[in-house]
């Protein structure tokens, strides 16, 4: 049965008149579990909703109510199936080794300690906060032998503290966070690995796609990235709106199942129904000709007050 599933359940609880039609087969008195049923094959109205109960099912009710008859011969009972625990798929695990820094605009951010562990699984992981002086990201950035190694850049922004204070912390904000993404693809480009780095930005709903704008303040950065992208083919630039839900261990392992098995999509939208993209596809242009009509020409015969008009066919030119 689905989660949250229905069970309608009709049952007979007369066993002499039950047994009229049904006792004479020996497998209707064939039935082991003793413990549960000592004398007879049928339960009883009120064992039924204690079997359901300790079962799968949330809720069990018999339809009538046990004080209007508590030991019904016949009964009907409704019960609800519990929902099964979400049971997250294993992270995909890559043969390529990686750089991972993860960068948290907020330290108390609870995404970061989760999606921590889980990166470990695909090379080293440090974390950092969000300056935006290039040489902090010089100094973050592996260089010489180790720069061979893939880099993998990990924004994640929360403007959750952002808003009350008034329009001025937000522009002050949007511009410090698009002088780090600036400041960050400098860093990037010297080191040996601009070939094979990338540089993730998670927001949260901003608009930018068609989604849910719930934290319109990080729209700015997403921008920001779009055009550091255009500007910079070098460095794989991705953009990745997560709605987030009350489990930030759930909303970890989401955003790192997307970090370590990434599409071509560079611009995504996970949300708590799916993960969604936007992308163009081509259909062929629609010839639409004009339908083959009949032609008529208005021919007016009798002329004078009393004159006629008739409809002819008429050839179409």
């Amino acid at each position: 049965m689905v989660d949250d599933g229905r069970l309608l359940l009709a049952e007979p609880h007369d066993l002499p008149l039950i047994a009229l039609c049904s006792g004479a087969p020996d497998d209707f008195w064939t039935f082991h579990d003793t413990d549960l049923r000592p004398s007879s094959p049928l339960l009883s109205a009120r064992q039924w909703t204690t079997l359901l109960l300790g079962s799968d099912f949330s809720t069990a009710t018999r339809l009538g109510g046990e004080e209007d008859d508590p030991d019904p011969a016949f009964s009907v009972t409704v019960a609800r199936r519990k929902p099964r625990p979400a049971s997250a798929p294993s992270l995909p695990t890559g043969t390529k080794p990686f750089h991972w820094v993860v960068v948290a605009e907020d330290p108390d951010d609870p995404v970061v300690a989760p999606l921590t562990r889980r990166l470990d699984q695909a090379g080293s992981v440090r974390t950092t906060s969000l300056s935006d002086q290039t040489g902090h990201w010089s100094a973050v950035l592996p260089t010489g032998p180790t720069a061979a190694t893939a880099v993998r850049l990990v924004v994640l922004l929360d403007s959750s503290h952002v808003g009350s204070a008034g329009h001025r912390s937000i522009v002050d904000q949007a511009v410090h966070r698009t002088a780090a993404l600036s400041a960050i693809v400098t860093a990037y480009r010297g080191t040996n690995a601009t070939d094979q780095a990338a540089l993730w930005l998670v927001t949260r709903p901003c608009g930018a796609l068609p989604d849910a704008a719930t934290h319109v303040a990080d729209a700015a950065p997403w921008g920001a990235a779009r055009s550091l992208a255009n500007e910079h083919p070098e460095i794989t630039v991705r953009r990745l709106s997560l709605d987030r839900s009350h489990d930030s261990d759930a909303d970890a392992h989401r955003l790192a199942w997307e970090l370590l098995s990434p599409t071509d999509d560079d611009e995504i939208v996970l949300t708590r129904n799916g993960r969604f993209t936007a992308r163009v596809l081509d259909h062929p242009a629609r010839v639409t000709r004009p339908a083959q009509r009949d032609a008529y020409l208005l021919a007016v015969r009798n002329t004078g007050l009393d004159h006629r008009g008739d409809d002819d066919l008429a050839q179409v030119p």
